[in-house]
């Protein structure tokens, strides 16, 4: 009886090891991070930058820009350093927006949203998208 409590008891260890190291050290899911949630530009602010970082590993990412009704003044932001929406960026990132083109605005305010999405699936499973606005007067 003695030798079938000592098995009982040293299985029991085994499978409490067996499943600690089978548990990720960090199962936390990275998330972005803004330095800013909104860019505000106008006739002398015509370009600004929002730091993307993230918690835990890096996220590999594209931006892409939507824009409210303001106008019909067309597409008048860009990324700037050469980014567009298929460029594949990583944090830690520096995103810089700038006027691409004022030609056809009209007076008044403008807004886009800029949209962070993680891309790819198998390292950023669980991520979910991320947003900032720019504002244009």
């Amino acid at each position: 009886m003695d030798a079938a409590q000592k098995l009982y008891k040293n299985t029991g260890l085994f499978l409490l090891t067996a499943l600690a190291l089978a548990v990720p050290a960090s199962a936390q899911i990275p998330a972005f991070n803004l330095s800013a949630n909104s860019v505000t530009l106008n006739q002398s602010v015509t370009s600004g930058v929002v730091t993307v970082s993230s918690s835990g590993t890096a996220i590999s990412f594209r931006a892409s820009i939507s824009y409210a009704v303001d106008g019909g003044s067309g597409i008048w932001l860009r990324f700037s350093q050469g980014v567009t929406s298929s460029t594949d960026l990583a944090t830690p990132k520096s995103l810089g927006v700038e006027i691409a083109s004022v030609a056809g605005s009209t007076i008044g305010l403008h807004q886009a949203t800029v949209t962070l999405t993680p891309i790819n699936e198998s390292l950023n499973s669980g991520v979910q998208p991320i947003t900032f606005d720019v504002n244009w007067t």
